[in-house]
């Protein structure tokens, strides 16, 4: 199958994003060639964190301890714990 690419998709989902999403949680490496246009959270509960000296394979786990402790304690609220 064939087919262009249609930048007006992923801006629609940026938007979304941005403007809608609730309860994101967002985790790029900084060293992540795929993250050089990060989806950028809005106010809905949402986060974004950067893993230090860290690529694709990004995970809570990478994150220095202080951003780790808030994702942490952010996916055990929306957990109900």
């Amino acid at each position: 199958m064939r087919t262009s690419y249609n930048g007006r998709t992923i801006k629609d989902v940026d938007r979304w994003v941005s403007t809608r999403g609730e309860r994101m949680m967002f985790v790029y490496g900084q060293n992540d060639p795929w993250s050089a246009e990060r989806f950028k959270p809005g106010r809905h509960d949402s986060h974004l964190y950067v893993a230090p000296d860290t690529n694709h394979s990004a995970l809570i786990s990478k994150l220095t301890p202080a951003d780790r402790a808030r994702a942490e304690a952010t996916v055990k609220r929306w957990a109900g714990q």
